[in-house]
């Protein structure tokens, strides 16, 4: 009888380190959803994307990220969006990205990507892209994945963007698939 005592009290201690690793110690990491919304919006010769998405932590003590962006590829060129703008609390003001504490609840706000502003390029989306999204952790040596988007566009969305007019893409989860919908005027708030 003893020693079935001891088995359960070694299995209770096993199982007490685990859930002290697993909620506690364990680091995890960084997650996004689908974003439900994706705006391209043509802005001095250059583009902007805009993503409304929940970022959210795996880990019980959360990370914080120092900075996020996305690569925005076709079959012809690869850009990098490296300025990154986030809104604050509540759809407040607009705050450039230097750090953000992401929780386990989230943080669920519109993110904002430009180009370099040192780094003049000209973007020309010809047809279908795929959008990825990264973010770099506090003490990790790479940035992250938090997730790949492909969006289809055709000669009409082109068309738009070259005329200045911006593009958004709406989840449809019934489908599933990003339904695009051209603004007329664009709003320059978003």
């Amino acid at each position: 009888m003893i020693w079935l005592n001891t088995i359960l009290s070694g299995i209770a201690v096993i199982i007490s380190f685990i859930v002290l690793w697993l909620t506690y110690l364990r680091r995890g990491m960084v997650k996004m959803t689908q974003p439900s919304l994706i705006a391209f919006v043509p802005e001095n010769n250059s583009l902007k994307i805009c993503l409304q998405t929940l970022l959210f932590s795996t880990s019980y003590k959360g990370n914080v990220i120092e900075n996020v962006w996305i690569k925005l590829q076709n079959k012809q060129q690869c850009h990098c969006f490296t300025l990154w703008a986030y809104r604050g609390k509540g759809g407040g003001e607009i705050i450039k990205g230097s750090g953000l504490f992401i929780s386990r609840e989230g943080v669920p706000t519109m993110h904002y990507f430009m180009l370099n502003a040192f780094k003049q390029e000209n973007i020309f989306i010809e047809d279908d892209i795929k959008l990825k999204v990264y973010c770099d952790i506090i003490n990790c040596k790479y940035g992250v994945l938090l997730g790949e988007i492909e969006l289809a566009f055709n000669k009409e969305h082109i068309d738009m963007l070259q005329k200045g007019t911006g593009i958004l893409f709406d989840w449809n989860p019934t489908v599933p698939k990003y339904t695009p919908c051209i603004s007329k005027p664009f709003d320059r708030t978003i």
